[in-house]
């Protein structure tokens, strides 16, 4: 399955890169999401329904399998954007969230990929 970025917000330093925004897959769900790359560990969340299982799929044919994941958080989406992007869909669901570290995560490498992946389609 395929998905396209929509909206995206990077932020970011030289220890911290985040980027938050709304994917849409083929058939038109909307997905928010919230990435984070660290020096040393980077962690994808979104929602926790059917759609945001493919989104993480999607994520892990990207990046590659996590290292720990997916593990759902109960709650409301996560805040910044994702959350005003939720509350516009009217989404009020858990997040499901998945994480890479060790000896397979390159930095370089995901910050590469999440500014290809994640740069909204003109």
């Amino acid at each position: 399955m395929s998905f396209r970025t929509l909206r995206a917000k990077e932020t970011g330093s030289r220890a911290q890169y985040s980027v938050e925004g709304i994917m849409t897959d083929g058939n038109g769900a909307m997905v928010p999401f919230y990435m984070m790359i660290l020096p040393f560990h980077a962690s994808f969340q979104t929602m926790a329904t059917t759609e945001g299982e493919k989104l993480i799929r999607f994520v892990e044919e990207v990046f590659g399998p996590p290292s720990r994941g997916p593990e759902t958080v109960k709650g409301g989406a996560c805040g910044g954007e994702v959350g005003e992007i939720a509350e516009e869909l009217d989404i009020h669901t858990a997040m499901t969230s998945v994480v890479w570290e060790g000896d397979g995560y390159d930095r370089k490498r995901f910050l590469e990929k999440a500014r290809e992946v994640f740069r909204p389609e003109s």
